[in-house]
C-alpha cells in the first residue's frame, strides 16, 4: 500500500506532513537522516501502553510526585484532579512541559 501524505504546514520555508502507512525505510531516507519533521498517522494504534497510562495509573503510581506547570509546582494527584475538573469557565493549566524525573 502507498504512503497517503497529508500538508499540515507549507509557509514556504518549512513544510511539514503527515504520512500514513510508512515503511522504517521511508521513514529514515526521507525523515530520520534527513532530518526533516514529520507527523505519523497512527503511530501510537498499537502501543499498548496508551491503555495502560490512564489518569488512574499516574495518581496511583505517582500521587505525591511534584511536577512544575507554568511556574507553580503541584502534586501530580492534585493536578490530575484539577484537569479532570476543568471546565470552560474553570479550566486547567496546560501542561506543555510536564516531566516526570
Amino acid at each position: 500500500m502507498a504512503t497517503k501524505v497529508a500538508e499540515l504546514i507549507n509557509n514556504g520555508k518549512i513544510c511539514v506532513e503527515k504520512k500514513y502507512v510508512m515503511s522504517y525505510n521511508e521513514f529514515a531516507k526521507d525523515h530520520r537522516f534527513a532530518i526533516v519533521s514529520v507527523v505519523i498517522g497512527y503511530a501510537c494504534k498499537d502501543w499498548t501502553a496508551k491503555d495502560r497510562f490512564t489518569p488512574y495509573f499516574f495518581k496511583s503510581e505517582y500521587d505525591d510526585k511534584i511536577v512544575k506547570i507554568q511556574g507553580q509546582e503541584y502534586k501530580l494527584g492534585d493536578f490530575i484532579y484539577i484537569m479532570e475538573n476543568a471546565s470552560p469557565e474553570n479550566p486547567a493549566p496546560y501542561p506543555c512541559n510536564l516531566q516526570l524525573k
